[in-house]
């Protein structure tokens, strides 16, 4: 019996040491998992703000968008990079019907263009004098947007000047700066 006694204690000891070892290798593992979680996460800290300070144009997120997808589409009149006049290739025929009216905006967005250059023809509203002022502004201009937008830089400056122009042009015929013809579709449209 004693030495059934003695196999059974080293048998007992031996299963203990086996145990002890297994949790040592398996807080190890954890231990060395731990360390290499830490040091993924440390590779993805980010030392700067990930956006420019002068960030402010955002796309309106999605889980508003899915709420009332029509109250941000523009119906009338696009500005801006995100929802441009032009008709995407691979777009729906749903999209095209949209476009199809913004493009009827972008043509008269190019006409109050030539309505503010025709009017006064100084320097300071000279087209040479805004492309100009816009590409020097072009890259400010790009660091406003949350993401990369994919236009060229002749597209871009393009892009600022002709929706920039039709925003001034349309405050000076609302406000009475400018003359309103019977020929102007944004002045005699209804709004309401």
């Amino acid at each position: 019996m004693n030495i059934l006694r003695v196999k059974e204690s080293l048998l007992q000891k031996c299963l203990e040491e086996w145990q002890t070892a297994r949790e040592q290798a398996t807080n190890n593992t954890t231990l060395d998992q731990l360390r290499e979680l830490v040091s993924c996460i440390r590779g993805k800290l980010l030392p700067k703000s990930p956006l420019p300070s002068q960030c402010c144009i955002f796309r309106i997120p999605i889980s508003m968008r899915v709420l009332s997808e029509n109250a941000f589409v523009p119906k009338v009149v696009s500005i801006g990079p995100f929802h441009s006049g032009k008709t995407n290739p691979g777009a729906t025929e749903a999209d095209q019907k949209k476009k199809k009216n913004l493009e009827a905006m972008e043509r008269v967005k190019w006409w109050y263009l030539h309505c503010l250059l025709d009017r006064s023809p100084t320097p300071e509203t000279n087209l040479d004098c805004f492309i100009k002022a816009i590409t020097d502004m072009e890259p400010g201009c790009r660091e406003c947007y949350a993401e990369q937008i994919s236009l060229s830089s002749d597209e871009f400056v393009e892009m600022m000047v002709v929706d920039g122009c039709f925003i001034i042009e349309l405050f000076r015929k609302y406000t009475s700066m400018a003359p309103t013809g019977e020929d102007d579709p944004v002045s005699n449209m209804s709004w309401t």
